[in-house]
């Protein structure tokens, strides 16, 4: 069983990284938007009750921006955590009190059969959140200078974070309305449970959710998708 879930997707960032005039989840991917893709895989949950899609007040795309009864823009932060809570906000002002699922944009390539299992699996554990991770494989290395290495890090423990991540809709509002850190700093929603008594289970994902952050990117997430929906 799946229980039923709001999604939130960020969409208010300039995408420094990707170099274009045109943030990276408004590019072209496959004949459509970026963020469609993702927007498309979750109208096609039944349990999938509301998308809040916070976007620049600066730039809009929204009208490019796959849309039904079920999908709401707002206006987003300065920061992705910040639009995040904005989105969270939407959700608390319509009281819809559901779980809710917070993906990044810019991963347009992860599976519906994983996002299937992994509901199915959080909806019946005892944790108050779950997120795609990734175990890291390659060999660790710090360097505060960013020229020369200090260390290697035991990667034994290390996972690489990702998105979707789901939380309850109860936690998550108490995490919120405790939280005294720096909501800018914070660039994955799991990191804000950390110091507290909640616990939030990995899902080891595939190596196919990759995320678009710079132009080659692109190919690869096209190949993918391409993949996909040959399969």
């Amino acid at each position: 069983m799946i229980d039923s879930f709001n999604v939130i997707i960020p969409s208010a960032g300039n995408s420094s990284r990707f170099e274009s005039d045109i943030p990276k989840q408004f590019q072209q991917l496959n004949g459509k938007l970026l963020i469609n893709h993702s927007i498309d895989k979750f109208l096609g949950f039944k349990e999938c009750k509301n998308i809040v899609i916070p976007i620049s007040g600066e730039k809009s795309y929204e009208d490019q921006i796959l849309f039904e009864d079920r999908v709401t823009l707002v206006t987003g932060g300065s920061s992705r955590a910040e639009s995040v809570k904005l989105g969270f906000d939407y959700l608390f002002s319509i009281d819809s009190r559901l779980n809710v699922l917070i993906h990044d944009a810019a991963r347009p390539c992860f599976q519906v059969e994983e996002l299937i299992k992994f509901l199915k699996k959080f909806s019946s554990s005892d944790t108050v959140g779950a997120i795609f991770a990734s175990p890291c494989t390659d060999t660790i290395k710090s360097s505060q200078s960013g020229k020369t290495i200090d260390a290697t890090v035991e990667r034994t423990y290390l996972w690489q974070a990702q998105t979707p991540q789901i939380f309850e809709y109860e936690a998550l509002e108490s995490i919120y309305k405790n939280f005294t850190g720096d909501l800018s700093l914070i660039t994955d929603e799991s990191s804000m449970f950390e110091e507290s008594e909640y616990l939030i289970s990995l899902f080891q994902s595939s190596n196919l959710n990759i995320k678009v952050t710079v132009k080659e990117d692109m190919e690869l997430a096209q190949s993918i998708i391409k993949n996909t929906i040959k399969s």
